[in-house]
């Protein structure tokens, strides 16, 4: 600071990038946090999936084709 307690230009500068920076940095964490979610909405999503497949493969096994008896 110079003699009347103001910033001088190269001090307010630095605050200028220091704030900038900061901002820039929550954008950042903010996005991350935006695809983590995203990530796992979709790993939910297979999970479900592979589940009601599974539930199905219990309630109605699959048939191969030398278990059905026919010629092919």
């Amino acid at each position: 600071m110079n003699s009347k307690g103001e910033l001088t230009p190269g001090e307010y500068l630095a605050m200028n990038i220091s704030g900038r920076m900061d901002a820039l940095e929550a954008r950042i964490d903010a996005a991350i946090h935006h695809v983590n979610v995203n990530i796992r909405c979709d790993l939910l999503e297979v999970e479900m999936m592979l589940e009601s497949i599974e539930e199905c493969d219990r309630k109605y096994p699959r048939v191969k084709p030398h278990q059905q008896g026919g010629k092919n």
